[in-house]
C-alpha cells in the first residue's frame, strides 16, 4: 500500500510538477501564440480590404500615383476598421514610402502586406502594422502566476488559455461584422471568388442586382450569372490563367458586360475586378455597377441630340458655331449647304477661308472676334455676302457668345439668313414710295373732304359745309354743286363758289335740264368728264358756257340710288387741269352722293317713322277704347272714355257727344275746349239735319268758309275752332247722336282722321247698345226679384212690405258709407231677397201668436240657409247668397248660422242686419204690438258692438236724425 501509496504521491508530484510546469509555460505559450495567429488573420483581413479599396481608387484615377499622394494618405487615415490602432504605408517596390496614416505602433511590431496592381502589374504594397507589448505582458504574467498556483492552479491553468482563445476569437468576428457592415452598405455589388472561380461572398447590392441570395449564389461559379452563355468556356479558360499568375483578361479593367438576372432578363453591368492573394492562393474580388439607367439616359441624350440635330435642319436660318480660334465645330444642314458642303460633319475643323463665301471671312473672323472679346452679342446685323460662283447676296447675321461652366467664353454661336429678296423688296418699296406718298396726301384730303360730310343729314347744311372746305385742298377757280329736283324734274344750283352775285342769282333762277348739261348722258361709271375747253358745247350747252364765261372744266356726277343725282363742276381760268384735283373732285362727288342718299333715306325715315309710330298709337288707342267703353256698362262712363281716348288718335283740341232727343240734340259728354254739357241745339239750324238725313259723316276742313247756318258750329269758331269732323252715331239704322271732333289748326285735320272717326262711333255706338241691353236685363232682374219679395211678404199680414223697407234701409245706409253704384245694387238685390227662404216655412209659425219653442225657433233660424240653397243654382245671384246667408250672424259672434264675428260677417250682411231688425222692433207682429220707433232706436245703440257693428249704427243713427 506503501508503495503504491508512495508511487501514487510520486507520480502525483510529476504530475503536479509537469502540470505546474505546463501551467507556467504552455498558456502563456499558448496565449502567445493564439494571440499572434489571431492579430496575423486581423492584419491580413485589414491589408486585403485596404488594397481592395486602394486599387479601386487607382483603377478609376489613373493620375492618383503622380499627383495625388495626399488623397492615399487620406484614404490611408480613414478608420476603415476600428479597434485597435493599427499604422498602414504604402510602400513603392525599391522600399519608398509614399503614404502614410502616420501611426507608429510600439514594439515588438507585427506587420502584414498585400500587393497592390494596376493593369495587372504590382505596383507596390500595402504594409499594415499592429504592436505586441500588450500580447507579450499578458503571456509573462501568465507564466508568473503559474509558477505560484502550482498544481493547486489546475482549474485556473485550463481556464486562462480558453479566455484567451474566445478573446481572439472575438476580435476575429468584430473585424468580420465591420468588414459585412461596409461592403453590405455598398451601393454597388460586392463579389469574392476563390482560387476555383467559384464565389465565396455576396453582398446585399449583388443580391437586388441579381436578384439571388448570398445563399443561393454562394459556392456558384461567376460565369454562372454572365452573358451570353457561349462566352463561359473562354471565360473559365482565362481563369486558369489567373489562377496561376493572378492575371486575366478583366483583371485591373473596368469592362461592360451583359448579365442575367434571376428571373432571366439581361442588363448592362461594369465590372471591375482585382486580385488577391490569401495564403498564396490567388482571389478575385470584383465590383459590379448596374449601368440600365445610364445607358437609358444615354440613349435618350442620343435621342436629343439627334432631335435637337433634327430642328437646327429644319429651321430656315442658318445656324453654326465655332471654337475661340473661329474654327467650326458644327452646323445644320442649310448652312451647310450654303458654305458648299454636303453634310453638316463636313464643316467641322475649317474656317471662313476654306468655305464658298472665304472673300468675305476677314470680315466674318474680325465680327467673331469682337464678340467674343467683349462678351457682348450682336444681333440682327446686315451684311453682304458673296459666293465662290460670283453671287451676291445679302443676310442678316446674328452672333453671341458661348461660355462654359465657369462663364468662360469658349467660342461664338451664329445665325445668318437670306435677306437678298427683303432688299429688293425695299427698293421696289421706295420707287413706290413717292406715289404712294402722292397717293396719301389725296387720301388726306379727300378724308377731311368727306368728313365734312358725316356732320349732318340735312341736305343744305351738307352743300353748305362742303363749300366751305373745299377751297383748301382743291385748285379750281370756280365750283359749283347742281342737284337733281323730283317735283321740278331738272337739275338747280345748291351752291358754289367763286360766281359774281349776277351768275348766282342766275344760276339760282334756273332749272337745269339735260339738253343744259349733255355730259349727263355721257357719264361712264362714275367716272368724271374733262373739258379742256366748255364752250365747244360738247358737254355743256354753249348759252350756258358762254353766259359764265366758261374755261377748262372737270364735271364729275353724283350718283345716288343707281342714278345720277347731281353734278359737281369746277373750272379752271387757265387750261391747265391738275390730276390731283381730279381725284379729289370724283373722290367728293362719290362721298357726297353717299351723304345726299343717307339725307333722303333719313328723312323717308322720319316720315315713316311718325307714320308708323301714328298708327301703331292709334291701333294701341282702339284697343284702348274697346277694352273701356265695351267693357263699361254705364252710358257716362262709356262716353268719357271715347272723348278723351278720341284725342291720342286725332289730332284735335275737343271731342264732344251729342244724344238726339226728339228735334233737337243734347251734349252728354265732352272732352277738351269749351264748357257746353247740356247744352241742346236746333236740329233744323245746324249740320246735325244734314247728318240725320243722309246718315253719313261730314269733314268740315275750314269752318269759316262754311256756309250752313249753325248755332254749334258758330260757338265752336267763337272758342277758336277752325275744322271739324262730324260722324253720326247710328244704332238699328236710326240717328242716335253725333261725335263731334274740332282742331284749332287749319288742315290738321284729314280725311284719314275721318276713317278713324268712324270707327270710334262705330265702337260707342256698341258700347252704348250694350249698356241699354245690360240695363234692360238689370231691371228685368230686379222686378222679378221685387214680385218675388212681395209674394214672400204677403204669406202674412204681419210681414207685408217689411222686404222693401229693409231694402230702403239698407240702400240709404250704403248711400251715407259712399258705397259704389255697384255695391250699392248688390246691397239692393241682397235686401229685396234676404228673406226669400222663408218660402219653405209654414204660414203658422210666422202668424203663432205665442212664443215660439226651440223646435220652431231652430226652424225658422234654417231660412237663411234655405234662402242661399234657392239662390245658388242661379248665376247671375251668386253675390246675393252671402247677404241671404249671414245677415243674422252677430257681431260677437253669437249668431247663425255659422257663428261669424267682427268683419269676416260680409259688409252687405251687417249692413242688413241693422235694416231687418230696425224694421221689425218698429212693426207689429202677431205676439205683441210696436214697441215705436224710439225703442228701436235705443236697442240698436245698446246693441251696438255686441249684435251689430257700431260703425253701421252710427251711420244708420245719423240718416234717421235726418228724418
Amino acid at each position: 500500500m506503501k508503495g503504491i501509496g508512495g508511487d501514487s504521491t510520486k507520480i502525483t508530484t510529476i504530475l503536479a510538477l509537469v502540470l505546474s510546469v505546463m501551467i507556467a509555460v504552455i498558456p502563456p505559450l499558448g496565449y502567445l501564440v493564439i494571440s499572434y495567429q489571431a492579430q496575423a488573420a486581423i492584419l491580413e483581413t485589414k491589408a486585403e480590404a485596404l488594397a481592395y479599396f486602394a486599387t479601386k481608387i487607382i483603377n478609376e484615377n489613373p493620375e492618383l500615383w503622380k499627383y495625388e499622394h495626399h488623397r492615399l494618405d487620406e484614404v490611408l487615415s480613414t478608420r476603415l476598421l476600428p479597434g485597435k490602432k493599427t499604422g498602414h504605408s504604402i510602400i513603392f517596390p525599391n522600399g519608398s514610402v509614399i503614404a502614410s496614416n502616420l501611426i507608429k505602433p510600439e514594439a515588438p511590431v507585427i506587420t502584414r502586406s498585400h500587393d497592390l496592381y494596376d493593369a495587372g502589374m504590382v505596383v507596390a504594397r500595402i504594409d499594415v502594422s499592429m504592436s505586441m507589448r500588450s500580447v507579450l505582458i499578458k503571456s509573462l504574467l501568465l507564466c508568473i502566476l503559474g509558477l505560484a498556483a502550482g498544481s493547486a492552479s489546475f482549474v485556473i491553468l485550463k481556464i486562462f488559455p480558453l479566455r484567451a482563445l474566445a478573446q481572439a476569437v472575438k476580435s476575429l468576428s468584430e473585424s468580420e461584422e465591420r468588414f459585412r457592415a461596409i461592403t453590405e452598405t455598398a451601393v454597388d455589388g460586392i463579389i469574392v471568388m476563390d482560387n476555383q472561380g467559384r464565389i465565396t461572398y455576396w453582398n446585399s447590392a449583388a443580391e437586388k442586382m441579381f436578384g439571388y441570395t448570398q445563399q443561393e449564389a454562394v459556392g456558384k461559379e461567376l460565369h454562372f450569372f454572365l452573358a451570353p452563355r457561349e462566352y463561359h468556356e473562354e471565360v473559365m479558360k482565362d481563369f486558369e490563367r489567373f489562377r496561376t499568375t493572378g492575371e486575366g483578361l478583366i483583371i485591373g479593367k473596368t469592362v461592360k458586360l451583359s448579365a442575367i438576372r434571376k428571373n432571366g432578363t439581361e442588363f448592362k453591368i461594369e465590372f471591375s475586378a482585382s486580385a488577391v492573394k490569401i495564403k498564396n492562393e490567388w482571389h478575385a474580388v470584383g465590383l459590379v455597377h448596374d449601368i440600365t439607367q445610364r445607358k437609358r439616359i444615354e440613349s435618350e441624350l442620343y435621342s436629343s441630340q439627334q432631335m435637337l440635330q433634327l430642328v437646327l435642319d429644319n429651321i430656315p436660318q442658318r445656324v453654326f458655331w465655332k471654337d475661340r480660334k473661329s474654327s467650326y465645330l458644327g452646323c445644320n444642314k442649310s448652312c451647310s449647304l450654303e458654305a458648299g458642303l454636303k453634310d453638316p460633319s463636313e464643316i467641322i475643323g475649317k474656317n471662313d477661308f476654306e468655305l464658298s463665301w472665304k472673300e468675305n471671312a476677314e470680315i466674318y473672323h474680325a465680327d467673331d472676334k469682337s464678340v467674343m472679346e467683349t462678351n457682348t452679342s450682336r444681333i440682327n446685323y446686315e451684311e453682304p455676302l458673296k459666293l465662290s460662283d460670283g453671287a451676291m447676296l445679302w443676310v442678316r447675321t446674328s452672333k453671341v457668345p458661348l461660355h462654359d461652366k465657369e462663364g468662360n467664353v469658349i467660342g461664338v454661336l451664329g445665325t445668318f439668313e437670306d435677306i437678298s429678296a427683303q432688299k429688293q423688296s425695299e427698293r421696289k418699296l421706295a420707287e413706290l414710295y413717292d406715289e404712294i406718298k402722292n397717293e396719301a396726301e389725296i387720301s388726306r384730303s379727300l378724308f377731311h373732304l368727306v368728313e365734312t360730310l358725316n356732320t349732318s343729314l340735312d341736305e343744305k347744311e351738307l352743300v353748305k359745309n362742303v363749300l366751305n372746305l373745299t377751297p383748301q385742298y382743291l385748285g379750281f377757280d370756280r365750283l359749283g354743286i347742281l342737284i337733281y329736283d323730283e317735283e321740278l324734274r331738272g337739275f338747280t344750283f345748291a351752291g358754289g363758289y367763286g360766281f359774281s352775285p349776277f351768275e348766282e342769282n342766275m344760276l339760282m333762277a334756273k332749272t337745269f335740264k339735260e339738253d343744259n348739261i349733255p355730259a349727263i348722258n355721257k357719264f361712264v361709271r362714275g367716272e368724271p368728264i374733262i373739258i379742256d375747253n366748255a364752250k365747244d358745247g360738247e358737254f355743256i350747252s354753249k348759252e350756258i358756257a358762254h353766259a359764265l364765261n366758261l374755261g377748262s372744266v372737270v364735271l364729275s356726277p353724283i350718283s345716288f340710288r343707281a342714278r345720277i343725282g347731281g353734278v359737281i363742276a369746277g373750272e379752271y381760268r387757265n387750261p391747265k387741269i391738275y390730276a390731283k384735283d381730279v381725284a379729289l373732285l370724283k373722290g367728293l362727288a362719290d362721298g357726297l352722293g353717299i351723304a345726299l342718299q343717307n339725307s333722303k333715306l333719313y328723312k323717308e325715315s322720319n316720315e315713316r317713322l311718325m307714320e308708323l309710330s301714328n298708327k301703331i298709337e292709334t291701333i294701341k288707342t282702339m284697343a284702348q277704347l274697346d277694352r273701356e267703353i265695351l267693357s263699361n256698362i254705364d252710358k257716362a262712363g262709356i262716353l268719357r272714355a271715347a272723348t278723351a281716348l278720341t284725342s291720342r288718335v286725332i289730332p284735335c283740341e275737343r271731342a264732344a257727344v251729342l244724344f238726339k232727343e226728339g228735334d233737337n240734340f243734347r251734349i252728354i259728354s265732352e272732352w277738351g275746349m269749351g264748357e257746353f254739357q247740356n247744352k241742346t241745339y236746333d236740329i233744323k239750324r245746324s249740320h246735325f239735319g244734314i247728318i240725320n238725313q243722309r246718315r253719313s259723316s261730314l269733314f268740315i276742313p275750314n269752318l269759316s268758309e262754311d256756309k250752313i247756318d249753325c248755332l254749334y258750329h258758330k260757338e265752336q269758331i267763337a272758342i277758336g275752332i277752325k275744322s271739324s269732323l262730324i260722324i253720326p252715331l247710328i244704332s238699328k239704322g236710326d240717328v242716335i247722336g253725333i261725335l263731334d271732333i274740332g282742331s284749332t289748326y287749319y288742315g290738321r285735320l284729314t280725311p284719314a282722321h275721318l276713317t278713324t272717326a268712324e270707327q270710334i262711333a262705330s265702337q260707342i255706338t256698341v258700347a252704348l247698345e250694350n249698356a241699354r241691353l245690360y240695363e234692360d236685363v238689370q231691371q228685368l232682374l230686379i222686378n222679378t226679384i221685387t214680385t218675388l219679395a212681395s209674394a214672400i211678404d204677403a204669406k202674412s199680414p204681419w210681414t207685408k212690405g217689411h222686404s222693401e223697407r229693409v231694402t230702403k234701409y239698407a240702400i240709404e245706409i250704403a248711400k251715407e258709407m259712399g258705397l259704389k253704384d255697384k255695391e250699392i245694387n248688390h246691397i239692393k238685390l241682397c235686401g229685396l231677397l234676404h228673406d226669400i227662404g222663408k218660402i219653405g216655412t209654414y204660414d203658422m209659425l210666422l202668424d203663432k201668436e205665442d212664443k215660439l219653442t226651440d223646435a220652431e225657433r231652430e226652424l225658422v233660424q234654417k231660412h237663411t240657409e234655405k234662402g242661399a240653397e234657392i239662390l245658388k243654382p242661379i248665376k247671375q245671384l251668386q253675390d246675393v247668397i252671402l247677404g241671404v246667408l249671414y245677415h243674422h250672424e252677430r257681431y260677437d259672434g253669437k249668431g247663425y248660422p255659422e257663428g261669424l264675428r267682427g268683419e269676416d260677417i260680409p259688409l252687405c250682411a251687417r249692413i242688413l242686419s241693422v235694416a231687418d231688425t230696425f224694421d221689425s222692433m218698429t212693426a207689429d207682429r202677431p205676439y205683441r204690438p210696436s214697441p215705436g220707433k224710439e225703442f228701436a232706436i235705443e236697442e240698436l245703440k245698446r246693441c251696438s258692438g255686441t249684435q251689430f257693428d257700431p260703425k253701421i249704427v252710427d251711420i244708420f243713427m245719423k240718416i234717421l236724425s235726418k228724418e
